[in-house]
């Protein structure tokens, strides 16, 4: 499989006064370099099992992998709502 990102935004967040600001400085380059390539991944019942990389650099292969992440579900059921709790002891 491959993974393209398209339309990436870089915001700040103004946490005082609740309000987002959308001219944040290099976020040109910022979503130039995410968006020049494709990622290649293997997907297996739901794991993400190897990646392909190409020549990303490090620091936008780890945002990639993290937001590719978000998608792996390794629930024995998809059909069920309930969740899984372990106790900490």
């Amino acid at each position: 499989m491959f993974w393209q990102l398209e339309n990436v935004q870089l915001a700040d967040f103004d946490l005082k006064n609740d309000e987002i600001h959308s001219s944040v400085a290099r976020s040109a380059q910022f979503a130039a370099a995410l968006q020049k390539s494709s990622l290649h991944f293997s997907f297996q019942d739901g794991t993400v099992d190897e990646l392909c990389p190409g020549d990303d650099p490090a620091w936008v292969l780890n945002i990639k992998r993290g937001i590719l992440s978000a998608f792996q579900n390794t629930m024995q059921d998809l059909s069920s709502a309930r969740e899984k709790r372990h106790e900490v002891r």
